[in-house]
């Protein structure tokens, strides 16, 4: 899955019981977050605007985010990603809902890729940022976030793909190019959502990214794993329009 830019402003303490037994999650990559949190310090707010490509306000409040940002994890300054981020994918998500079982498998089949983070599973803990995956840090010796996370985000996606048997792939275009899809010779399935809009189908990215949200609450409360079952989602009046080899696309008309 891919991040989300809207955060939700909730505490560890207020959605503490929406989480599977065991609690909550360390990152796996924090020490590598951190040198890139430490590289965007040196910036500076104007500098941070021009590389994020947003307005001095947005670049502000996110400098700031990342000057109060602690290596250490914990209840009191994080929460668990996918109670945290709150973009449109995550609207369409029913985390507080879940029973134990289908957060399990929340837990354990779903991985967010992050521009800070790298890789997430859901219940990681994470704290308030704002980094697409995209963003170049010319100021900084880290040019380009994909190709500075390409290789731990690859091996891990490789071997949970391996364990697994298969990958099912519901990325954007921009978080694509951290993963090095080729040295992953497990079975990979890419999810297409289309839309018809003026007599033709085709990809509306806001209606794309609440149909990857609602293909993944799909999978996660019926507990899927087979590529077969997968084909059954109908969320919200979508239908499997087309298959093929290493793909499937859903239609909404």
């Amino acid at each position: 899955m891919t991040p989300a830019k809207r955060l939700n402003d909730v505490s560890y303490t207020e959605i503490s019981s929406y989480l599977p037994d065991g609690g909550s999650t360390q990152p796996m990559f924090l020490k590598q977050a951190f040198e890139l949190v430490k590289a965007i310090r040196k910036l500076g707010v104007t500098d941070l605007a021009k590389v994020m490509s947003v307005s001095p306000k947005i670049a502000e409040l996110n400098y700031e985010r990342f000057i109060d940002w602690e290596l250490d994890h914990n209840q009191q300054n994080s929460v668990p990603a996918v109670l945290l981020y709150a973009g449109d994918v995550y609207q369409k998500l029913s985390p507080k809902e879940y029973s134990e079982k289908q957060r399990q498998h929340l837990q354990s089949s779903v991985r967010i890729v992050s521009g800070l983070y790298g890789l997430l599973r859901a219940y990681d803990l994470m704290q308030p940022y704002r980094l697409e995956m995209s963003t170049n840090l010319t100021a900084s010796k880290y040019a380009g976030l994909q190709d500075y996370w390409k290789q731990d985000i690859t091996k891990e996606v490789k071997k949970l793909a391996e364990e697994s048997g298969l990958l099912v792939n519901l990325l954007s275009n921009e978080y694509e190019q951290a993963v090095d899809f080729e040295q992953i010779k497990t079975p990979k399935l890419k999810v297409i959502f289309k839309q018809m809009h003026k007599g033709r189908l085709k990809t509306i990215g806001l209606l794309a990214k609440k149909a990857r949200g609602m293909f993944v609450d799909f999978v996660v409360k019926n507990s899927l794993t087979d590529q077969e079952d997968l084909k059954g989602f109908n969320t919200e009046g979508y239908k499997l329009q087309e298959e093929g080899k290493g793909y499937l696309v859903f239609a909404l008309k």
